[in-house]
This record gives structure tokens, C-alpha cells and sequence, in this order.
């Protein structure tokens, strides 16, 4: 049978087959209650740096579970031009625009028209999902993972000399939607000519929940003298990109968290607000504006392990709570190992148990309320 390809068609490559022993760890549910979510979908910025790979799948996560995240549409300012102008929006159909998504066979970027072409956007879609930035105009960097995977907002496909001279994807100041409550994927429409990923990258949030998610005591975290940290302390993030040599940017792509300088700044009942990167930290009305509250602290807990699941047997290296986590939740217990870790050492699960049980890490249930 012959098969009718367009002159755009054509170009499009074919993806290799996936390797189908790769199994990707778990990833757990934040969700704790019924609430408010977006019945309205929102397909992540193309241009949006990678988290981290599904290594069943070999797609790349760009926005967390349990990170607060906000909307590019058609009011969305360029950070570059300061107008209304560029493609960091979806415009109104009379200006269209284009939008990039892949390199052809020959090796050229493939732009199509967002209103008009098949692998534009459908005319339901009027905003892309990016993390929130608490307000401040933030740079989300580009690592080597980027590479020859992310295309820039100019148009290019991320190098690894981009990534040395420091590429980043710039953020305007930007307001609070909601909370992602599943791993984002990468928005690949239209790259592959055999493959398309989970019902074209169209993704809700949440506005009104309970949520768990693990945080930081930043105070207790520099304290832990018995632990040998290599001089590694875990600092908020800069607007412009998170310190390599610290814990915080070591970690921020592979977890959603919250964070507090101390015990006065955890307390139940305080507002809440998103960081530069879209992680949790407590709100001041000296810096923050009412429009970037997002919810309330009901409990901090690190009252770990409970109802004897130290004891539950569980399989060595699966990570499933109980005796390989040390009775820790799964989604605490990575945490702290991946913290200890990227501290320099080589944690044991008796080690991951006292960081929480000595008061830096914990779990911390939220009510969301940006609706």
C-alpha cells in the first residue's frame, strides 16, 4: 500500500522501540481528599527545562507532581519583548503564531502555525501549564539532560555548549492556578511520526485539596552534626537558578516539597505561597501579595514510622514501605535518601529514619485554597 505523505510529513522521524523490561519506580499520589480540579486541560511550554526521566517510557517529566504552577495565554507578557508579542503565550487566533516541535530527518526545526496546522494546538486549548515563580521573574536552567531533548524558545534544539554558557528559559512574574497533582510530561506532539504521548500532553490541576507532600526544617536540617554533609546546606533558591553546590538544587528536580527557615514559620494555620521554582514556602505579607496565596499548613509530622510498618517485610531495593524504607512513607523516605545522597553520602535506611525522626524532614499536609 502506498502511503501519502505531505511535504511536512516527510521530515517527521520515526521513534525507536522502547526497551520493554524498563521499569520505572513508583511515584505516589499527593492527593488525600476530594476537592476542586480544573476540568479544563493545559499542555506543559514546550521550551520548559526536563525533571527527569520515565525510564519505561523514555519520556522526560518537566513539571512535578505537587508543584504550584501557573498558565500561559493569550494576556501572557514576552520576559524578552515586555509585550504581548513573541511565543511564550498561545495568541489570539488573528495574530496565530507558531510553535516548535522537533527536528526533521534533515535535520532543520519543524515550525507549524498553532492555529492552523494539524499539530498546532486544538482550539480548546487557551493555556500552557509553567511552574509558578511566587510573584518574581525567575530563569529555569537547561542541563545536560536538555540536551538534543528540549528545544528553546528560540527555536533551537538545546546543546551542550547552550548548557555551558548558562541557557536558561526566562519566566515574568506570575500568579498561582493550582497544584499539578501528576507528573507532567514533556509536550513532544508532533515530533514522532509512530508515537504520540498520553492523550497529546493535556494536563489539569488542582485548585481546592489536601495534599501531603515532604518538607524541610531548615534550622534542624543545619544541625544535623552527627551526619557528615560534606559542608552541603539546603538554602532557598535564587530567582536566577538554584546553587549547584547546594541540596536545594540537587533536589528540586526530582521532588515537590515545601521549605521553612525554622519552627516560627511552620506553624498550623500559616499561609502559604510558591518560590521561585514552584515549591512551597511560608507567605509574608512584607515581600507577597494576597494573589499568591495558595493554601494553609494544617499539620507538620514527623512522628514516623506508624502502625508497625517498620515491620511489614517488604523487598529489598523495591522501596515499598516498610522494612526497605525503614516504615517511612515511599515519597518521604526517597526524599531524604536523595538528599543524603546528593550530600555525599551513601545513606543507610537507619540514617534516612533519624534525619526525620530528628525534626529536618518531614511530611506536611496542605489545604489548597487558590480557588
Amino acid at each position: 500500500m502506498d502511503l501519502n505523505f505531505n511535504p511536512t510529513s516527510r521530515q517527521v522521524p520515526i521513534r525507536a522501540r522502547l526497551d520493554k523490561y524498563a521499569e520505572s519506580r513508583l511515584r505516589p499520589n499527593i492527593l488525600t481528599s476530594d476537592g476542586i480540579t480544573s476540568d479544563l486541560p493545559f499542555p506543559p511550554y514546550v521550551s520548559l527545562p526536563v525533571a527527569f526521566q520515565d525510564v519505561t517510557t523514555k519520556d522526560w517529566v518537566v513539571i512535578l507532581k505537587g508543584t504550584i504552577v501557573t498558565a500561559l495565554t493569550n494576556a501572557s507578557v514576552d520576559p524578552e519583548c515586555g509585550d504581548l508579542s513573541g511565543i511564550y503565550r498561545i495568541g489570539d487566533p488573528d495574530l496565530s503564531g507558531v510553535v516548535h516541535i522537533g527536528l526533521g530527518i534533515d535535520g532543520t526545526m519543524r515550525d507549524v502555525y498553532i492555529d492552523s496546522t494539524y499539530w498546532g494546538y486544538e482550539e480548546y486549548i487557551a493555556g500552557l501549564m509553567v511552574p509558578c515563580n511566587g510573584g518574581a521573574a525567575s530563569n529555569w536552567p537547561y542541563t545536560t539532560d536538555d540536551v538534543g531533548q528540549t528545544i528553546a524558545v528560540s527555536g533551537a534544539l538545546i546543546t551542550t555548549t547552550n548548557v555551558s554558557d548558562g541557557w536558561t528559559m526566562p519566566l515574568v512574574a506570575n500568579y498561582p492556578l493550582g497544584v499539578a497533582y501528576q507528573d507532567v510530561y514533556q509536550d513532544i506532539e508532533g515530533r514522532y511520526l509512530n508515537y504520540e504521548l498520553h492523550n497529546k500532553s493535556m494536563f489539569g490541576v488542582v485548585y481546592d485539596h489536601v495534599i501531603e507532600i515532604p518538607y524541610v526544617n531548615l534550622n534542624e536540617w543545619d544541625g544535623l552534626e552527627d551526619l557528615v554533609l560534606n559542608g552541603k546546606t539546603f538554602s532557598p533558591a535564587d530567582v536566577n537558578t538554584p546553587n549547584a553546590n547546594d541540596l536545594y538544587g540537587d533536589v528540586y528536580r526530582k521532588h515537590a516539597f515545601a521549605y521553612f527557615t525554622d519552627e516560627l514559620t511552620m506553624q498550623p494555620g500559616m499561609w502559604l505561597k510558591s518560590d521561585a521554582f514552584g515549591k512551597f514556602m511560608t507567605f509574608s505579607e512584607d515581600s507577597s501579595g494576597e494573589n499568591q496565596l495558595v493554601g494553609k499548613i494544617v499539620v507538620t509530622d514527623t512522628r514516623f514510622p506508624k502502625g508497625a510498618l517498620e515491620y511489614v517485610d517488604t523487598f529489598p531495593g523495591s522501596r515499598v514501605p516498610g522494612t526497605d524504607t525503614g516504615g517511612l512513607p515511599y515519597i518521604l523516605f526517597s526524599f531524604v535518601y536523595d538528599l543524603l545522597v546528593a550530600a555525599g553520602l551513601t545513606p543507610s535506611i537507619k540514617n534516612c529514619v533519624k534525619v526525620v525522626q530528628g525534626s529536618a524532614v518531614g511530611m506536611i499536609t496542605i489545604n489548597l485554597q487558590v480557588a
